[in-house]
């Protein structure tokens, strides 16, 4: 194998042992690839989404051709700017800057901020008539109120945990 061969595998090598971990997979670049095509809008949040994933499976076939396919190792297949793209891919995925990476994180300032600029209706004034109290009926209505209560934090742990959740798996 020349050197560029060589540094074109070991670079793709690298790559796809971060992709395998980052994933929890056996195949790691494919994984990158797979998930990006499983967003189908991903071009129309991340600008480069559609040139990363045409740049990552062209690299991807050069792999495979070098793998196996018989001859290859004398022929060079990739070229520097191959090796330097694949290098900083890498270093990309490490800082959090690739397109996944970047979908991830507008997704949830997107679901921040929904969240936070929701209008919320004003609560309307009921008139409320003073009920005479009779005698034993404190305690049943404190404990209404004390259910209420503990059914609303409940809720809203439910919805905090859904949304992590939601958040986690994008």
């Amino acid at each position: 194998m020349s050197e560029i061969n060589d540094e074109f595998m070991e670079a793709f090598k690298h790559l796809d042992k971060i992709c395998r971990e980052m994933f929890h997979a056996e195949r790691g670049i494919t994984t990158y690839i797979n998930e990006m095509e499983r967003i189908p809008n991903g071009s129309g949040v991340i600008s480069n989404w559609n040139s990363t994933l045409r740049r990552l499976k062209e690299l991807r076939h050069i792999r495979n051709q070098y793998s196996h396919e018989i001859g290859t190792s004398y022929t060079e297949l990739c070229t520097w700017e191959d090796v330097d793209w694949l290098n900083a891919f890498y270093e990309d995925i490490l800082n959090t800057r690739d397109p996944l990476a970047q979908y991830r994180s507008a997704m949830a300032f997107r679901a921040r901020r929904t969240n936070t600029t929701k209008q919320v209706a004003a609560p309307t004034k009921r008139q409320v008539t003073p009920r005479p109290v009779e005698k034993g009926t404190e305690p049943k209505e404190s404990a209404q109120k004390y259910t209420d209560i503990i059914l609303v934090v409940f809720s809203i742990i439910f919805i905090v945990i859904v949304i992590g959740i939601m958040l986690f798996h994008l």
